[in-house]
């Protein structure tokens, strides 16, 4: 018995033609939206949308390019008294004593007036003399100012170090509290900043509030020394 061959439909050269050209505009949209998220980075842009893992990564390395430093205590003294030992540009040098790689304040000078914009220069022990630039000075309650001109070791580490006193009102005097945030070179020296200035500035600055309040107790058990 003879058979019948099947016809196989085909697909004519038109509808081939269309589903390639079809392609050719799919691949060449891709095409130009790569181009240009290539062309927004090297630019300096970013895409439009940013991966949230990307923002993540950026939130965490600015918390590892700053360290914070604290010292808090409680003076006998009232509020005025203890800022005006904390502008004294003759009687603070004496407190800061310093801890382990912390060197001692020898001399503070003053550029001009204390002021809001003044310059202070810090002469320390180890020669070094490093620079104050006052951001605030809002007496008795607040002084801030930014701390720069470091020099080897410590500049490799730290470029900036930002310093806010704040003195409050307490029962037994007033609350002194000095805070420092350090902005450093790089992330990457994070452990050895941490270990540098949470273990010696920190308490290089506890020391410093221990020896305050002590000079104000003794000044106002003897006011004829100071007077």
């Amino acid at each position: 018995m003879r058979t019948t061959p099947r016809l196989v439909p085909q697909k004519s050269s038109r509808n081939i033609s269309r589903n390639a050209q079809s392609l050719r505009v799919k691949y060449r949209a891709k095409l130009v939206r790569l181009t240009v998220a290539v062309y927004q980075l090297v630019a300096g842009r970013r895409p439009h949308r940013t991966p949230r893992w990307t923002q993540k990564t950026e939130s965490a390395r600015l918390r590892r390019m700053q360290i914070e430093c604290h010292a808090e205590k409680i003076f006998r003294s009232d509020a005025q008294a203890a800022f005006d030992l904390i502008v004294d540009s003759q009687r603070f040098p004496g407190t800061f004593v310093g801890y382990g790689l912390i060197p001692s304040i020898r001399a503070i000078v003053l550029e001009t007036p204390l002021a809001i914009g003044s310059i202070r220069r810090i002469h320390n022990s180890d020669g070094s003399v490093l620079t104050e630039h006052i951001t605030v000075l809002d007496a008795p309650t607040r002084h801030a100012y930014v701390l720069s001109g470091f020099r080897a070791p410590f500049a490799w580490l730290v470029n900036k170090g930002e310093a806010d006193w704040l003195v409050s009102a307490a029962d037994s005097g007033c609350n002194v509290r000095w805070s420092y945030t350090f902005t450093l070179t790089s992330g990457w020296i994070y452990p050895l900043a941490t270990l540098l200035l949470r273990v010696f500035m920190q308490r290089a600055m506890q020391r410093c509030l221990d020896n305050m309040a002590n000079l104000l107790a003794s000044s106002t058990s003897n006011p004829a020394e100071t007077a």
